[in-house]
């Protein structure tokens, strides 16, 4: 996308109180702010960590972590609906997937 996230949770923003009321889920940028709906999958390549998220016009790309910067409601939410956990040192810890065969 280019430009920064914000998540859909807070709702528009019209003025400075409400933009720092959501700032924990706004992201600025050089292309504009965008509204982040999910964060609906993530996938790890060369030791980063990209998610999948779905913007508030429904279109959907792949980010690294690093540009979901100010959506960390939005990240925790789904690190919690998958079973990721943060080390202290900040690394996320991905749940391995079983592969239970009967």
């Amino acid at each position: 996308r280019g430009g920064a996230a914000s998540s859909a949770s807070g709702g528009m923003q019209h003025d400075s109180d409400n933009e720092k009321a959501d700032n924990d889920t706004k992201q600025e940028g050089e292309g504009g702010e965008y509204e982040v709906r999910e964060i609906i999958s993530h996938d790890l390549k060369s030791d980063k960590t990209y998610f999948e998220v779905l913007w508030a016009d429904s279109s959907s790309t792949w980010e690294p972590e690093d540009a979901l910067d100010n959506c960390s409601e939005l990240l925790e939410a789904y690190m919690d609906k998958v079973g990721a956990k943060r080390t202290q040192s900040g690394r996320i810890v991905w749940p391995t997937k079983s592969t239970n065969k009967a």
